[in-house]
């Protein structure tokens, strides 16, 4: 039994921890509020900085590195597939930029690598056609078919 001379301390650092914890669990929300909106808007490589600088300033958060892993792994998806829309298209730049976008947040993707390959192998296949199709018109069949 606590003497009662130490209740009233005992009830004061109880109080402190609550209050400490309900201001942790303030802050984390505000911050994953924030990150979502950010989300939300279309503003996607905002709300994944947001998390990786809250991630880095409370690395006993687990909820900032959920979020942020949830976020980039959305993210990562949107892009590959408009990365390989466009790559089908033709539009190698614009498919390009996305791969590399993807590889900024996940330097070892397997898929934006495989897909920055295809599109040296369309380009490649490109302009072995391109040249085929020139010596047609000039009439050197033997070299086009080489």
């Amino acid at each position: 039994m606590i003497p009662h001379r130490y209740l009233s301390l005992v009830t004061l650092l109880l109080g402190l921890l609550v209050g400490l914890v309900l201001v942790g669990g303030c802050a984390t929300d505000r911050v994953l509020s924030e990150a979502r909106e950010h989300f939300d808007a279309g503003r996607g490589e905002q709300a994944l900085a947001v998390l990786q600088t809250a991630a880095k300033a409370h690395p006993d958060n687990p909820a900032y590195r959920t979020e942020y892993f949830r976020a980039r792994d959305l993210l990562v998806a949107r892009w590959l597939g408009q990365a390989e829309t466009l790559r089908l298209s033709g539009e190698f730049e614009l498919a390009e930029a996305l791969y590399r976008r993807v590889q900024q947040h996940d330097p070892e993707h397997a898929r934006a690598r495989a897909g920055l390959a295809q599109i040296e192998a369309d380009r490649r296949h490109r302009a072995i056609v391109a040249s085929a199709e020139r010596l047609i018109k000039e009439g050197k069949y033997r070299e086009a078919e080489a």
